[in-house]
């Protein structure tokens, strides 16, 4: 496949970065951009988290964008001693992550659809950014979603404090970015006071385009 001059860009953001999030808007091609970047820096051992529904397209996409072997879907059985490629569902990653944790050194951790590990208190974002999970067993995690935070800001608390980024509490978080009710423990939007603090705290490690930015000429969706 050839890419096009913007997802060089995209892939040269990612390599230079240990911790990035790529936030290119839908149809813009994140996960070339995200191989491409792991084929950049010559990582031997890449793992892909996503959901179950994109694990055959992301096999796909290794295929169609590096010349190395296929990627391995994990499935029930599992052994991840050799080099490689491996794509694992959310859920499915849950299941191992004991021997995810304990597998040689990652080099690359991909996680695509990096909002469903938005939520402090789920199993998946233990498993990508909690101390006892797989995150802590990689040299590079590039997360990869054009909606890092659907709701509000507390739902990139996660990441930002697995990048290093913010050393706050979840609850120290929200209070300060977010509007909160205390009575009922809902987060309902962001303070616009803090929002353009909060663009300048993930401004170094986040690249975002829209697909009109970068391909205007890309037809819309047809539904």
């Amino acid at each position: 496949m050839t890419p096009r001059p913007y997802q060089l860009t995209g892939s040269h953001f990612l390599a230079a970065r240990r911790f990035a999030l790529l936030a290119d808007q839908m149809r813009v091609g994140k996960s070339p951009q995200a191989i491409m970047a792991a084929d950049d820096v010559a990582a031997k051992r890449v793992l892909v988290l996503c959901p179950a529904i994109a694990t055959f397209q992301w096999r796909q996409h290794w295929i169609d964008w590096s010349n190395r072997s296929p990627a391995t879907i994990i499935g029930r059985d599992i052994d991840l001693a050799e080099p490689g490629v491996y794509v694992a569902s959310y859920n499915r990653a849950v299941q191992h992550r004991d021997a995810l944790r304990a597998a040689p050194r990652w080099d690359v951790i991909i996680v695509d659809e990096a909002h469903f590990a938005k939520s402090p208190d789920a199993q998946r974002t233990s498993l990508v950014y909690g101390k006892s999970g797989v995150g802590w067993n990689a040299n590079r995690i590039w997360a990869l979603t054009g909606t890092p935070a659907p709701n509000h800001a507390g739902e990139m608390w996660a990441m930002l404090r697995a990048f290093g980024v913010v050393r706050c509490t979840y609850d120290e978080f929200i209070r300060y970015y977010c509007h909160y009710d205390w009575k009922t423990g809902r987060v309902f939007g962001n303070k616009r006071e803090h929002l353009t603090e909060l663009r300048n705290l993930i401004a170094p490690f986040t690249l975002r385009r829209t697909l009109a930015q970068v391909a205007p000429d890309m037809p819309k969706i047809a539904y």
